[in-house]
C-alpha cells in the first residue's frame, strides 16, 4: 500500500545506510585477525515495517522516537503495554524487538535468561526515572506543591504501614511543622504485571526489608521473586485503585485529592502531575530531573549483557542523585557472538534488521537529544556507543569495528564536556505552622534513610537511630550531608521560614461584592450569555451537517484547505476521548449523532480516514492497525476534536465516500465505514 514518496525514501535511507556501514568502519590499533581487515560493504537492503511491544516506562520517549522515524522513511510500530507482556511476545517472536526495565528471568518468572527459547541482547536506550505523584491540599484547601517524603516513608505508604495524610512520618518530613489533613491515602498501583512496578518494589524491599518481607508473606505473594502485579492480593494497602495503564494512572491522580502514585517521571511533566522531593542517602532533597538522574545512575552496576543492579542507586551518595532511577532497555535479537551467551541468531528478514539498524543509530545520537525535555536523562556516551556496539552484534559483524562516536558525529549531548543537564531548583519553602509567622523554635527534622545520617533538626533531644531508620531531633549541627533545610541548604529544619503563608482558611475571606462597579457585572452577563449562543451556532451547524448534499466533498476539501484552522497531528496517547453527546458534526460526516462519526483528513502529503474519539475507540483502532499492512495510526487535534486516523489509504479514492455518504458498508462494517478499509471488531 505504499505510495511512490514512501518507496522513495526507503530507497533512499538503503542506500545512505549502506554508505555509512561501509564508509564508518574503523580498525582500532592493536585489533585482532578478524578486524584486520576492512570488511566489504553491505549490499543496500529494503527497510521492513517493524512491529514492538513492551514497556510503558519508556512509553513517551517511544512516541518520539517511533514519529521521528517516519520522517526518515521508517515505520516503526511501538505499543507500550507493560515490560513483561513485551517479552513475553518477543519470546513467542510476534514482536521484532521489545522495550523493559528488567530481564527475561526477573518478569517471566524464568529460572535464569538461559532459558528464553529467542536468541536476544539488552541494549540501554535512555535513562529515566520513577516520579512519586501526588495530590494533596492542605488545610486551608491550597494545593500542595512542597511535599517531602524519605525514601522510607515512601516503601511505608505502598507497603500499606502509612495510610493517612496526617501521619506523623509525612509530618516529620516535613520539619515537623506542617500537619497534612486528616485524609485516608488512595494508593493508586498498575493492574496486571508491570515492569515499572517490579523495579519500583525493588526500591521498596531495600528501603524497608522487614516490613516487605511481612508484607509479602501477609499478602501470600510468591517469595525470592521481583513483585510484578500486587494487585493479585486486593487488600495490600488500606486504599488502592488499580489502573490499567501509565497514563491513566497519571490523569488519575492529576483530578483526584488524596491520591498517590509511582510512574516515570515523563508521565508526571505530560499531565502537570505534583512531584514529590525524596530525600536521598546524602539527606538533599531532589526530584528527577536529567541532571539527578545521570548523578544516580553513576552508582549503578552493569552486569556483562547489560542488565541493570539498583542497589547502589537506591543508596547513591553521588550529590545530586535521584534514588529511584533506572536504564530503559531494547530487546533485539542479534547474532552468535562470544560476549553474549544469549545471541543465537539475525533475523531471517534482513529488512527488519536493516531498520533497526538506522533507528538504534538514531536513538544512540539525535534520539537523545530531546529526552531532558521530556522527562528523562540522555545515554551517557559509553551506553550510545555500547549501542553501537549491539548494531554489529546484531549483524554478526566484528564488535571492534563498530563506529565511534564522538563530539563531530553524534548529537547525544552527554558527548559535550560542557553539557549541564537540567536540574530542579531547591524545593519550596515549608510554610510555618499556624499562628506563628515568626518560625523559629524547636522542630522535628526529616526522617534520615541510611544507617547513620538523619534529616536535620530544630532544638531537642539528641538523635536516635535504628537499624532502618535516623529521625533526627538533635541539635542542628549537621553537616552537609545530614542537616538540610528548608531551602535546601545545610540549615536546622526547626530554624523559621522565609516564605510566610497565610494560616487562615480561604473560607473565610470576606469579598468586596458590594463595592463592585457596573463595568463587571455586564462582564459576568457576557460570560453567562457565552454558552447560550454557542450552542446555538452549534445546534445550526449540526443541522447544516446532515444535509451536505453534492458540495459536501468541497466542504471537506475547504476544511482540510484552511478554512478552519488546519489539525494539529499529535501522538496517539496524547489524545484524550470525547463522549458521543460531544460531537460536532460540522460537515465532517452526514451522521453527527453517530458513534464514532468518520471524516477524511487530506494534507496534500498524507491522506487518511479518521473516526472520532470516544471511550474505547483507541484500543480498536490499535487493533485495525496492527491486523492490517501499512496504515500506521496517528492522532488529530482540531479545535475541540481529537481522532484517530489510520494513513495509507488506497488510491485513487474520492474524499466524499470517506464519509458516511459514500458506498454501502460491506459485510461485517460499522454503519459509517468508508469502503476499503476491514471492519474494526
Amino acid at each position: 500500500m505504499g505510495g511512490p514518496g514512501r518507496i522513495a525514501r526507503r530507497l533512499a535511507l538503503a542506500l545512505v545506510a549502506g554508505g555509512c556501514l561501509g564508509g564508518a568502519v574503523s580498525v582500532p590499533a592493536g585489533a585482532g585477525p578478524e578486524a584486520a581487515a576492512p570488511a566489504a560493504a553491505p549490499a543496500a537492503l529494503a527497510p521492513a515495517d517493524i512491529a514492538g511491544r513492551g514497556s510503558s516506562y519508556v512509553g513517551p520517549a517511544m512516541t518520539q522516537w517511533t514519529a521521528d522515524a517516519y520522517t526518515r522513511g521508517l515505520e516503526v510500530n511501538y505499543l507500550p503495554t507493560s515490560s513483561p507482556d513485551g517479552l513475553g511476545q518477543f519470546q513467542q517472536s510476534t514482536v521484532a524487538f521489545a522495550g523493559t526495565e528488567a530481564e527475561f528471568s526477573s518478569l517471566l518468572g524464568l529460572g535464569n535468561d538461559s532459558q528464553v527459547r529467542r536468541g536476544f541482547q539488552y541494549v540501554p536506550d535512555v535513562a529515566g526515572a520513577v516520579a512519586i505523584m501526588y495530590n494533596v491540599t492542605d488545610r486551608a484547601g491550597r494545593k500542595v506543591d512542597y511535599l517531602r517524603l524519605s525514601r522510607r516513608t515512601v516503601a511505608l505508604i505502598f507497603l500499606g504501614e502509612i495510610d493517612n495524610w496526617s501521619d506523623p512520618a509525612i509530618t516529620n518530613d516535613l520539619g515537623g511543622q506542617v500537619v497534612l489533613p486528616d485524609e485516608p491515602i488512595t494508593v493508586v498501583y498498575r493492574s496486571g504485571p508491570s515492569g515499572t512496578t517490579a523495579l519500583f518494589y525493588d526500591f521498596v524491599q531495600h528501603m524497608a526489608p522487614s516490613e516487605f518481607d511481612a508484607w509479602v508473606a501477609r499478602n501470600r505473594y510468591p517469595g525470592g521473586v521481583r513483585i510484578i502485579d500486587p494487585g493479585v492480593s486486593p487488600g495490600f494497602v488500606p486504599h488502592g485503585l488499580g489502573l490499567g495503564g501509565s497514563d491513566l494512572m497519571a490523569q488519575h491522580v492529576s483530578r483526584t485529592p488524596w491520591t498517590i502514585t509511582y510512574d516515570e517521571f515523563a508521565y508526571a511533566k505530560r499531565y502537570d502531575v505534583e512531584t514529590a522531593w525524596i530525600q536521598n542517602e546524602r539527606g538533599e532533597w531532589v526530584q528527577p530531573f536529567a541532571g539527578n538522574i545521570s548523578a544516580a545512575l553513576e552508582s549503578a552496576r552493569l552486569r556483562a549483557d547489560l542488565s541493570q543492579e539498583l542497589s547502589g542507586v537506591y543508596r547513591s551518595r553521588v550529590p545530586g542523585a535521584y534514588p529511584i532511577s533506572a536504564y530503559s532497555y531494547l530487546v533485539t535479537q542479534c547474532a552468535p557472538s562470544g560476549d553474549r551467551a544469549t545471541c543465537k541468531g539475525n533475523y531471517a528478514d534482513t529488512g527488519v534488521a536493516e531498520t533497526l539498524d538506522a533507528w538504534m543509530r538514531y536513538i544512540a545520537c539525535e534520539g537523545q537529544v530531546q529526552m531532558a525535555d521530556i522527562g528523562y536523562s540522555p545515554l551517557p556516551p559509553l551506553l550510545s556507543q555500547e549501542m553501537m556496539r549491539s548494531v554489529q552484534r546484531m549483524w554478526g559483524r566484528p564488535i571492534g569495528q563498530a563506529t565511534q562516536l564522538h563530539r563531530g558525529n553524534c548529537a547525544n549531548p552527554r558527548f559535550d564536556p560542557g553539557y549541564d543537564p537540567p536540574a530542579p531548583p531547591p524545593p519550596p519553602a515549608l510554610p510555618d505552622p499556624p499562628n506563628d509567622p515568626g518560625g523559629g523554635g524547636a522542630g522535628n527534622g526529616g526522617n534520615g534513610d541510611d544507617d547513620d545520617d538523619g534529616g536535620g533538626g530544630g532544638d531537642g533531644d539528641p538523635g536516635t537511630t535504628d537499624d532502618t531508620t535516623a529521625t533526627t531531633t538533635g541539635d542542628g549541627d549537621g553537616d552537609e550531608e545530614t542537616a538540610i533545610g528548608r531551602t535546601g541548604e545545610a540549615d536546622a529544619v526547626g530554624g523559621g521560614s522565609d516564605d510566610w503563608r497565610e494560616s487562615d482558611p480561604v473560607s473565610h475571606r470576606r469579598g468586596t461584592f458590594g463595592t463592585m462597579g457596573p463595568w463587571p457585572l455586564l462582564v459576568v452577563l457576557v460570560v453567562l450569555a457565552l454558552p447560550l449562543v454557542v450552542g446555538a451556532i452549534n445546534a445550526y451547524r449540526r443541522h447544516r451537517g446532515e444535509h451536505l448534499g453534492p458540495r459536501g466533498t468541497d466542504r471537506l476539501r475547504g476544511f482540510v484547505a484552511g478554512f478552519r484552522p488546519p489539525p494539529q497531528i499529535v501522538p496517539i496517547d496524547d489524545l484524550v476521548p470525547i463522549a458521543p453527546s460531544e460531537l460536532v458534526a460540522d460537515g465532517l460526516s452526514r451522521r453527527p449523532g453517530a458513534r464514532g462519526a468518520r471524516w477524511a483528513f487530506d494534507d496534500g502529503s498524507t491522506r487518511a480516514v479518521c473516526r472520532t474519539c470516544i471511550e474505547g475507540d483507541r484500543d480498536r483502532f490499535r487493533k485495525l492497525a496492527n491486523d492490517q499492512p501499512g496504515g500506521l495510526l496517528f492522532g488529530v487535534v482540531e479545535g475541540e476534536r481529537c481522532s484517530l486516523c489510520r494513513r495509507e489509504l488506497p488510491e485513487p479514492t474520492d474524499l466524499a465516500e470517506l464519509t458516511a455518504g459514500g458506498p454501502a458498508a460491506g459485510p461485517g462494517d460499522e454503519p459509517g465505514d468508508p469502503p476499503g478499509l476491514p471492519p474494526i471488531r
